[in-house]
């Protein structure tokens, strides 16, 4: 870090303008009146909005900053990406938004992500447009094989991708989607992945409504996080998610979840922007439930709603409630 700060101070106390190709040539080349940076040191090189960037400047960067871990492009003027990328063997991050690099050139990034399946750890891609069914055919999509040891991946804006890799994300520990459209079925092939603990379902991740999920399904899951406004009801059969610790459901229009009675691991709930009862309480078995008034006592009275309904105790004046029995440790809303 002190070695990354000291790179960062010495280019500030300079003014080296990094907006310019003038300025990242003199970065990259020293002329015989600058000083040399140390530029093995440098991890982190981010040339957002830099104009005039060309491909000659992208491959003195990947022989003379080989150790970069993150390299961002974004909004530059660069027309494509040199087949010397395969060189930054360090790299987690490249990000080429608001570019004119075209998939035709990508091959160069999608072959560097192959050589790398024995040591990538996180993937995140990110396709703009039409999610799922428009990038089912993708040429472009069928160049990319997932990395054997794949632990954390995020893909937004295709479906596709997800199920054309499904069986072959045995190590996967933690998934994130937005806008892939999964199907009921597609959702039933996800929840064989032995290794995933943590999934969170963002925008249109899901077509339907109603999720399910099945006897058997995501048997190590510990935390889900649901963000997906359409996702409007949850199912949990008998057997499925033994070891759900953790449940966050943001939705506004929601139904009255069921089989929570059956998830025996689940220590915390948390709703965001529920506004009506929805019935969750279906049995006195809280130990702990919080929850934040937003000054109008709407919450209080949905919980005096859900335990009177069930015989539960009034709520008293403070906000932590005590139950007799140990199941889950908090519930909590917000609005």
């Amino acid at each position: 870090m002190a070695q990354r700060l000291s790179i960062q101070k010495e280019i500030e106390e300079k003014k080296t303008d990094l907006t310019s190709s003038y300025g990242i040539m003199e970065l990259l080349v020293p002329t015989k009146r600058s000083v040399p940076y140390p530029l093995h040191l440098l991890n982190v090189l981010d040339l957002e909005g830099c104009r005039g960037l060309k491909k000659k400047h992208l491959k003195i960067i990947c022989k003379k900053v080989s150790h970069l871990r993150y390299l961002g492009l974004k909004d530059t003027d660069i027309p494509c990406l040199p087949k010397h990328i395969h060189k930054l063997q360090q790299l987690e991050t490249l990000d080429i938004r608001k570019t004119k690099v075209r998939e035709s050139n990508m091959k160069y990034l999608f072959n560097q992500i192959e050589k790398m399946d024995k040591c990538l750890r996180s993937l995140s891609i990110w396709i703009e447009g039409p999610s799922n069914d428009d990038h089912a055919d993708d040429p472009m999509l069928s160049l990319l094989s997932p990395p054997k040891f794949l632990q954390s991946l995020s893909i937004s804006g295709t479906g596709a991708l997800l199920t054309r890799w499904i069986g072959k994300l045995g190590q996967l520990s933690k998934l994130s989607l937005r806008e892939t459209c999964l199907s009921d079925n597609d959702f039933v092939i996800l929840g064989n992945l032995g290794c995933l603990c943590y999934l969170r379902l963002r925008y249109v991740s899901f077509e339907g409504s109603v999720l399910t999920f099945t006897n058997g399904a995501f048997m190590n899951l510990i935390i889900l996080d649901i963000e997906d406004k359409e996702i409007r009801k949850l199912i949990f059969q008998y057997g499925a998610t033994p070891k759900l610790e953790k449940l966050v459901w943001s939705c506004k229009c929601m139904e009255s979840p069921e089989g929570l009675e059956d998830l025996q691991s689940l220590r915390e709930f948390e709703l965001n922007g529920v506004s009506q009862d929805i019935g969750i309480m279906q049995k006195d078995s809280i130990e702990l439930c919080s929850f934040q008034d937003g000054g109008n006592g709407s919450k209080e009275k949905m919980l005096h709603k859900a335990l009177n309904r069930k015989g539960g105790e009034r709520i008293p004046s403070k906000k932590k409630i005590p139950f007799r029995n140990k199941v889950w440790q908090k519930i909590q809303f917000k609005l």
